[in-house]
C-alpha cells in the first residue's frame, strides 16, 4: 500500500469509552452554554457514534431551529439533510422543513439589497 494512502492516514476510531468520556464532558459544557450551536451539534455527532440516533435527531432538531430561527438558511439544510439520512421515518415532515428553508434561502438570494435610505426598491 503508498504511503499516501488514505487508510495509512486514517485515525482509529474511538471506543465506546472514549466516546462516553467525551459526552459526559460535552454534556457538561452545554448545561451552562444552552444556545451554543456547535457545541449541541458535537454532542448530536457523539450521540451518533454511540448509536443512540433518536438522541441524536432530537439534538439535531434543536439545531436546526436554532441556525433557521438566526436565519443561518444553509447550516439549516445541511443539518435537516442529516437528520434524513439518519431517520427516514421522519421524511415527509423533514422533507416539508427542508423545502421550507430552500424557499425562505431563495427568496432571500433574489431580494434585492436595502439602500442607503433602508428601503428596498
Amino acid at each position: 500500500m503508498p504511503e499516501s494512502h488514505p487508510l495509512m492516514n486514517a485515525k482509529p476510531r474511538p471506543s465506546k469509552q472514549q466516546l462516553l468520556r467525551v459526552l459526559r464532558d460535552l454534556s457538561r459544557r452545554l448545561v451552562d452554554n444552552q444556545d451554543d450551536l456547535p457545541m449541541r451539534m458535537k454532542v448530536a455527532e457523539v450521540l451518533r457514534q454511540l448509536g443512540r440516533t433518536t438522541e441524536a435527531v432530537a439534538l439535531y432538531q434543536s439545531v436546526l431551529r436554532g441556525h433557521a430561527k438566526a436565519g443561518q438558511l444553509a447550516e439549516a439544510i445541511a443539518i435537516s439533510k442529516l437528520i434524513l439520512e439518519l431517520d427516514g421515518g421522519q421524511q415527509h415532515a423533514q422533507q416539508g422543513l427542508l423545502a421550507d428553508l430552500y424557499a425562505r434561502n431563495a427568496e432571500l438570494q433574489i431580494r434585492p439589497a436595502p439602500t442607503a435610505s433602508g428601503s428596498s426598491k
